[in-house]
């Protein structure tokens, strides 16, 4: 027996010491609590450079409002975290038409090598100079455009008004708008029929009552349209049929009335029988039959016209 407990003790000291677990569960639970919101910021991982490949932006050829475009590239640039370099392998492969010709034949390498004096250039090259002057002579000339909708011109009018009179009076911008908006109207009958009868207070109720005009002009036409043509049709199958034409509009004959006209005619003409004679109405009158004494009163003068 002592032998066995000495063996064993031997086996156990050979054996490595078994490691505890630890419970992991209730440890993050615990670190969970305790951590505030920016470690977990903190281990966030960053995307790798590979995200950068996958950015889609439109090309510029020079066409396009440099300051538009420039202020897109921008926000996607501040949004990827971009660097002056990274910017410029963005940018270079984008420039295209009257842009890629301006950069690549007149500017020298040093320049293209630059991020910021490459966007000094473009802007100084493709900038539209606008004052306050310009777009006020441009909203007074403004009016709307074949094609154009409503909606459309009157949010062209607000651009314009907002860039020309920066900071005016709320009322005054508000009566210039409606003015303006109501003299450039297409349809001189809408615009008419709303600033005299609707007196709308602002352009956004002057859009909306110039479209339901038009809209409620545009149905109560086919309406009428849609009623004349049922009146021919009727018109047609009275005709065919032999009857007297009537003055009901009550819409009868509407349905299917090509098809009874032709099958009206089809049992008519079906025989062979070209333009048959007008069908007599019953109820008209005939003249009186002619009597003999009625032949002698008019043939035989009577004894005082010989005397005469």
């Amino acid at each position: 027996m002592l032998l066995c407990n000495n063996s064993r003790q031997d086996r156990r000291r050979r054996q490595p010491p078994r490691r505890r677990r630890q419970d992991n569960s209730d440890s993050e639970s615990g670190d969970s609590r305790a951590r505030p919101w920016s470690d977990y910021n903190s281990q966030t991982p960053r995307r790798s450079s590979n995200y950068q490949q996958h950015t889609r932006l439109p090309p510029f050829t020079g066409q396009e409002t440099w300051k538009v475009y420039y202020n897109h590239f921008c926000d996607v640039a501040d949004l990827q975290g971009w660097d002056d370099r990274d910017r410029l392998r963005e940018l270079l492969p984008r420039l295209q038409g009257k842009a890629g010709e301006f950069v690549y034949d007149q500017l020298g390498r040093t320049v293209r090598t630059d991020f910021r004096q490459l966007v000094t250039e473009l802007k100084n090259r493709f900038r539209k100079v606008e004052t306050a002057k310009t777009f006020s002579a441009q909203f007074s000339r403004r009016s709307q455009h074949p094609g154009e909708t409503v909606e459309e011109y009157a949010a062209e009018l607000k651009r314009l008004y907002d860039k020309a009179h920066t900071g005016r009076d709320k009322e005054i911008r508000r009566e210039d708008l409606v003015r303006r908006f109501m003299d450039g109207l297409l349809d001189d009958r809408a615009g008419s029929q709303v600033e005299f009868i609707r007196e709308p207070e602002d352009i956004d109720t002057a859009v909306y009552e110039v479209v339901n005009y038009v809209e409620t002009r545009r149905r109560t036409k086919n309406s009428n349209l849609d009623q004349a043509s049922r009146s021919r049709k009727a018109a047609r199958v009275r005709a065919v049929r032999g009857e007297s034409p009537t003055n009901s509009t009550d819409g009868s004959g509407d349905s299917d009335a090509d098809e009874e006209i032709r099958a009206i005619q089809h049992r008519q003409y079906g025989k062979g029988q070209r333009n048959p004679a007008p069908a007599q109405n019953k109820h008209a009158s005939k003249p009186p039959p002619v009597t003999d004494a009625a032949q002698v009163t008019t043939t035989e003068p009577t004894d005082a016209c010989k005397d005469r």
